[in-house]
């Protein structure tokens, strides 16, 4: 009975080793605050009634470096819903982009903004990224609709 013990805890360990060495990389915890300090009129082609919105900030993110953002949207005033892409650099070839949805929910004098997002690829040292996540933060009222603010994104990803 000892020698099959020892030969199924041999096995196992051996199982276990191979199964290791052949397992995709683990994510790691991404973390992000961005700073939306300008909006302007979008290039995106929208839905009808739907508006196009562009924005720019900065922030520092989980590589430890300062970075630009630069993202183009759709908005329904009527709903609250957004949709679009993201571009973040680090440097001129260091750059993530995806996609993000979610809603900019009225309080106040503030919007609060809801959202999911997945980073689709990359360029550079970050040319195969991954990963997905949440957001939250808040944007100022501007002329009835969402302006600068704050958002904090919160996920994993994988470079693969």
């Amino acid at each position: 009975m000892a020698r099959l013990s020892v030969r199924l805890s041999v096995a196992l360990s051996v199982l276990l080793v191979s199964i290791a060495a052949n397992s995709a990389p683990l994510a790691s915890s991404y973390k992000s605050i961005l700073n939306i300090n300008s909006l302007f009129k979008g290039t995106k082609t929208c839905p009808t009634n739907w508006i196009p919105i562009g924005d720019s900030g900065d922030g520092i993110d989980s590589f430890g470096t300062k970075l630009t953002l630069s993202e183009q949207f759709c908005a329904n005033p009527s709903t609250g819903q957004f949709f679009g892409q993201f571009k973040i650099a680090h440097s001129s070839k260091d750059v993530y982009f995806g996609d993000f949805s979610g809603t900019f929910v009225p309080s106040g004098e503030i919007f609060d903004v809801h959202a999911t997002w997945r980073i689709t690829g990359g360029k550079g040292q970050f040319a195969n990224l991954h990963g997905a996540g949440t957001g939250k933060g808040t944007a100022s009222v501007v002329n009835g609709g969402p302006g600068p603010g704050s958002v904090l994104l919160d996920g994993s990803v994988l470079a693969q």
